[in-house]
């Protein structure tokens, strides 16, 4: 008898709130204007009646809040959209499949353990403080240390066998190396959790490339053989810039904080070339 697929129905719950949160390599400001707000409401209300239907005859059976901005820094709005969620007479989810993504606002990690018991993903996109510091700036204010133990604490309120997602983004010769992946397993030795590798989408102006299919699979056995559960997320929509974080390639970056980005790091480049070669000398 032959068994039957399982599928699964995401549904992407993104915010584009509080942009100085972003990623570096998801670093393009929006000029977030009344237009823009009604252009967002616009789309929920287009696909809100789709939460309620069957999508190629199956439910929707996954929801994760997350995006551009910061879930957790509109805390109350969407607290009360994930209880929505998980009510049996709003859309009956199970919690386990209703995930919050955060880059790290240690207080409202702590905060959210209080109010509800969804399942925790982190956007941790390096393994050490000092990238981290350039890829996700909120680093600087909310360490690994800090941050890591304030999702132990999460996930240990929730009282059963749930593990935290981590979530890391691979930027071809930033922290895809070999070297990134020791550090990675020496930093979540600790800590029971599944590993997300998503090759990177580029897009104009970004300063990132995409590291080879190579790559990509021997950071993915180096986590395998320390034992841990690890999936490659699958690129969808890369052929029309709808992929995962090409969306803001298509906003006007009204403060050249993209163009200024990358001149740091082509001085920066010049500057080691130079050394190098005095060294040599």
């Amino acid at each position: 008898m032959q068994r039957r697929k399982r599928w699964h129905h995401w549904l992407l719950a993104s915010y584009v709130v509080l942009l100085p949160l972003a990623t570096a390599f998801f670093g393009l400001q929006l000029g977030f204007t009344a237009g823009a707000h009604r252009a967002l409401f616009k789309q929920l209300d287009h696909f809100q009646p789709h939460l309620q239907t069957l999508v190629e005859g199956r439910a929707i059976t996954n929801v994760v809040m997350m995006g551009m901005g910061e879930p957790l820094l509109n805390f109350d709005n969407v607290v009360a959209a994930m209880h929505l969620m998980m009510d049996d007479l709003g859309y009956g989810i199970s919690k386990r499949r209703v995930t919050l993504s955060t880059s790290g606002v240690v207080p409202m990690i702590d905060e959210l353990a209080k109010h509800i018991d969804v399942s925790l993903a982190l956007s941790l996109h390096a393994p050490n403080d000092a990238l981290r510091n350039q890829l996700v700036p909120i680093n600087k204010k909310y360490p690994l240390k800090m941050l890591l133990e304030s999702c132990q604490r999460y996930m240990s309120a929730l009282g059963e066998k749930r593990v935290l997602t981590i979530e890391y983004t691979l930027l071809k010769d930033v922290n895809d190396k070999l070297e990134h992946a020791v550090e990675m397993i020496e930093l979540l030795k600790d800590i029971p959790c599944k590993i997300n590798l998503i090759p990177f989408n580029p897009f104009p102006h970004s300063g990132y490339e995409r590291p080879s299919n190579n790559a990509i699979r021997r950071f993915q056995d180096q986590l395998h053989q320390a034992g841990y559960n690890v999936t490659v997320r699958t690129t969808r929509g890369e052929d029309i810039d709808a992929a995962c974080g090409q969306l803001v390639g298509q906003v006007l970056d009204r403060t050249r904080r993209s163009e200024r980005y990358i001149a740091v790091r082509e001085l920066s480049a010049d500057s080691d070339l130079a050394q190098n070669a005095a060294n040599t000398n």
